[in-house]
């Protein structure tokens, strides 16, 4: 079997001088030479002396240590002997010995240590040739390193000749090296493990290099050994599947092939230990145990824990650093003791747990660097009681100057104009430089999306000697491609299938029109303004949706924010379409980096048509044309740690919308919603588990209209719950029931139809918790929802709602930051007439 392989090796020559020989005992002493025979006539040098030749590496060079009594003699000739397949005329462009010339040591060693680097030789002796009149004869014997003639393996059944050739790193014609061949062999090795032959040996068939030149790799691949059980022994503090949460190993299973693999479990062990220190056990000690079974098939892998004692904090001191890591025993200036214990995640008396320490030394470097010490430094050292199991903490401050900041220079925004960038920068001259304000400003800019997230960087410059106590602060950033149009198509339990065309612009400029076409192809025109530009076209089986909308999120360069939108919607219901045309705008203003409020205006034509015979009277009041108008206002505060994904912070919403004289209906809608994301957990590699709890409330003082002209909300602005919103229960399924049409099938006014007619007051409470499952990509989820709406005048807890399920999110970037998800819900509590759903998903897929 003959492989392909890459690459050309360097080839580790061994000789007598130097080329990195390992170091041997030196050779016996050479037997005193004879004396030399009388010179012939003609004066020529007759007969040879009795001198060694060393033929085996030593630790120093041969030259220095044999041939030092020739130093300085006349170089007769320079003799290369033992070529075979190279070129002589290469070997002697690397001999600067040359004849005529005196003998030098020195330059002899360099020679031979250029013959090594050609690597085409295993062995080099260099040796000196006496003659009677004094002359000498250098002479370098060369044992040329055999070419490879073809690399070949046998033994491999489960791996093909193609994944064994990734691996090796070799070309027939190419001299053998050692190193690469003992390199091929560990990266066979390795992806037999990874395939889950942990047993599988790989070896070289000495033999058949040394004859014929073929690198033959004999593969035994044993039977798979696969994990069919992990075990912990001594952990007598941890229950074992809190242990699991953070390895990386996994048992045989359905989705799991239980290969063992050193380095995952090498990083399991380190992941335990962390576990342990960040629960103060800081003496632990984690090793493995692979048992095999006797088939040699299948394994248990144990990790055996050594807990050790719990650690707690016996004190705390905060010192300065002498500038060599050590107590200066002088306090600090800025920060004092009893400033320092309130900034600390950890007190006295806690258990020292590791996490927590770290957590605190950064709390106090971030409020140094938001006092404008940006360049303050905090280092921890331990002093653990020998007697009892308990630590002193000291924190060592190097606070170093006070800095203010300079100028705000921005550099790399070809097309975006500075305006932009400035408003996410959270840095002002003449303030303290804010070390954490640095980081906020990198974090908000790529919230942006308006640049390459890895060019962004913002970094304090030196102080500038003309501004003492000043340092200019540089932002970078490069420019990209925020213009998309993207085609795709949505699925969802709520809406059906949508088809979807999308025209985006991120980064748009209403007022840089072009003045070439060539300048609009190229995306050189209506780009740099930080506007929001979008066209949407939705068609769908269930769902229409064609929407326009622009947002300036500056408007005069203040702090107000601006959009505008207009677009159309049908909707098909189970007894009805519902088709909607209209606009809405909005004024807005930002209070702080938290708090936020906006002006809203809208209005709508809606026009409801195919009403089933069977309806009930609130949708037959509304059959036809209708429009309603409103004014709202809106309040958000966003304290999230960040838009897409948060793990921790909270946000809120409140909103008041005033429909009124302009449309066929006067109501008042009220909303409020509030979310909060906790990270309960973080496991070794840094993936958190995350809890999220959501409340909202919507109520409509007027009640339900029920017909038109009348104060209180149409059927088609009602409040509903389910599908989504609500899980276990169908879109719009949580709602009162409406009474069928005294003049239609059934013909009884106080009849209860089974279709929902919407309500005027609606609460939900929810909890989910999620969890990485699969790297960053997958993650299961566990919720509880529950809530209710009713047609009460009054808010109430009436007709309450509960559901419980599980499902799964997957992301995959490149369908964008929203996350496909799967979710089962089961009701537990539920009133009569209200429509179940066991599955609801949503999946958004550009193409």
């Amino acid at each position: 079997m003959a492989i392909s392989v890459l690459g050309c090796p360097t080839q580790r020559a061994h000789g007598q001088i130097g080329a990195g020989a390992p170091p041997v005992p030196p050779p016996a002493p050479a037997a005193p030479a004879s004396p030399p025979p009388a010179l012939p006539a003609g004066g020529a040098a007759a007969g040879t002396p009795n001198e060694p030749t060393l033929t085996r590496p030593v630790e120093r060079p041969v030259v220095v240590d044999a041939l030092q009594p020739y130093e300085s003699r006349l170089i007769r000739a320079v003799t290369i002997s033992g070529l075979k397949r190279t070129d002589q005329q290469l070997v002697r462009n690397q001999i600067r010995s040359a004849e005529g010339r005196p003998l030098s040591i020195e330059t002899a060693t360099g020679d031979v240590r250029r013959l090594t680097r050609l690597g085409r030789f295993r062995e080099i002796n260099a040796k000196v040739q006496p003659y009677a009149d004094g002359s000498v004869e250098l002479i370098y014997q060369l044992v040329e390193t055999p070419l490879i003639a073809n690399v070949q393996a046998v033994g491999n059944r489960q791996l093909s000749d193609q994944e064994l050739g990734t691996e090796i790193n070799m070309l027939a014609g190419t001299p053998v090296d050692r190193f690469q061949l003992d390199r091929a062999l560990r990266r066979i090795k390795e992806l037999y493990k990874k395939k889950g032959y942990y047993q599988a040996d790989v070896a070289i068939d000495e033999k058949e290099l040394e004859e014929s030149g073929i690198v033959l790799f004999r593969v035994r691949e044993g039977d798979r050994l696969r994990i069919t059980d992990i075990r912990f022994s001594g952990n007598a503090n941890l229950e074992p599947k809190r242990i699991r949460r953070v390895i990386k190993s996994e048992s045989w299973g359905l989705l799991d092939s239980g290969a063992i693999d050193d380095v995952t479990v090498d990083q399991d062990l380190a992941a335990i230990a962390d576990l342990y220190k960040n629960r103060g056990f800081l003496d632990v000690r984690v090793d493995r145990e692979i048992r095999p079974s006797p088939d040699g098939r299948e394994a248990i892998l144990t990790f055996i824990i050594e807990e050790g004692p719990v650690y707690l904090l016996r004190s705390v001191v905060l010192d300065t650093d002498d500038g060599r890591g050590q107590p200066a025993k002088i306090p600090p200036e800025v920060i004092s003791q009893v400033q320092a214990a309130g900034l600390l995640a950890i007190k006295t008396g806690d258990v020292y747990a590791q996490d927590k320490v770290r957590k605190s030394s950064d709390a106090l470097a971030e409020a140094y660097g938001k006092l404008g010490y940006s360049d303050a430094r905090v280092t921890r050292l331990e002093k653990r009681d020998v007697s009892s199991p308990v630590v002193d903490l000291i924190l060592l401050v190097s606070e170093g100057r006070r800095f203010s900041t300079g100028m705000v220079l921005i550099k790399g925004n070809d097309l975006t104009q500075q305006k932009v960038i400035r408003r996410e920068i959270g840095l002002y001259p003449d303030r303290p430089l804010d070390s954490s304000g640095v980081k906020a400003t990198e974090l908000r800019l790529r919230d942006r999306n308006i640049f390459e997230q890895s060019s962004i960087r913002v970094t304090p410059q030196p102080e500038d000697p003309s501004m003492p106590g000043q340092r200019d602060v540089l932002v970078e950033v490069k420019e990209t491609n925020t213009g998309s149009l993207t085609f795709g198509a949505a699925i969802s339990s709520d809406s059906g299938v949508l088809g979807s065309v999308s025209l985006s612009q991120r980064n748009f400029d209403l007022y840089d029109t072009p003045d070439t076409v060539d300048e609009f192809i190229r995306g050189r025109a209506l780009r740099g303004a930080g506007q929001e530009f979008s066209i949407t076209l939705q068609p769908g089986n269930e769902v229409q949706n064609y929407i326009i909308s622009l947002s300036e999120p500056a408007l005069f360069e203040s702090n107000y924010s601006g959009s505008i939108s207009g677009g159309y919607r049908v909707r098909e219901f189970d007894d009805y379409t519902e088709n909607r045309l209209g606009g809405s705008g909005s004024i807005g203003r930002r209070f702080g980096r938290v708090w936020s409020g906006a002006v809203t205006l809208r209005g709508d034509l809606i026009d409801i048509r195919d009403v089933d015979r069977f309806s009930i009277v609130d949708l037959r009041a509304v059959e036809g044309d209708s429009a309603i108008a409103g004014l709202g206002l809106r309040m958000r505060r966003n304290a999230l740690d960040q838009q897409i994904r948060p793990t921790a912070g909270t946000r809120l919403d409140l909103a008041g919308e005033r429909l009124g004289p302009l449309g066929d209906y006067e109501f008042t809608k009220l909303f409020a919603s509030g979310t909060a994301f906790f990270t309960v957990d973080e496991d070794a590699l840094a993936r958190k588990t995350v809890l999220k709890l959501r409340n909202s409330m919507g109520f409509i003082p007027e009640g339900n209209a029920e017909a038109k002209g009348k104060s209180g909300a149409p059927v088609f602005e009602r409040l509903y719950l389910g599908g989504r919103d609500f899980r276990g229960f169908r879109f719009r399924g949580v709602s009162p029931r409406g009474r069928v049409d005294p003049d239609g099938p059934g013909g009884n006014p106080s009849t209860v139809s089974n279709d929902p007619s919407g309500g005027s007051w609606s609460f939900f409470l929810g909890a989910e918790i999620e969890k990485p499952l699969f790297s960053e990509l997958v993650g299961g989820v566990l919720f509880i929802d529950s809530g209710t709406v009713t047609a009460t005048d009054n808010p109430t807890l009436d007709d309450y709602r509960v559901s419980v399920g599980a499902g799964i999110r997957v992301y995959i970037p490149q369908l964008g930051p929203a996350p496909l998800a799967f979710d089962f819900g089961f009701p537990i509590v539920r009133e009569d007439g209200d429509q179940k759903r066991l599955f609801s998903f949503t999946l958004d897929i550009p193409f």
